[in-house]
């Protein structure tokens, strides 16, 4: 049996000023479905992580290749 596993996030909240910075992610909705490759059963979960303070050296969110 194999589970194939797909993480997205479909949403981020940015501030747009912490600490000095600017455009600076504070949350990320995440997902994470797990498909069951030979019975094709599939589950979800998903959630909120709340991010820390801006890390040094900061990359603002309009600027990440992301």
């Amino acid at each position: 049996m194999s589970i194939t596993y797909k993480w997205s996030i479909p949403k981020m909240t940015v501030n747009p000023s912490v600490n000095g910075q600017t455009d600076v992610v504070i949350y990320a909705d995440w997902m994470c479905v797990g498909t069951d490759d030979v019975n094709n059963l599939t589950a979800a979960a998903a959630g909120t992580a709340k991010l820390g303070e801006p890390a040094n050296p900061f990359t603002a969110y309009n600027d990440s290749s992301i």
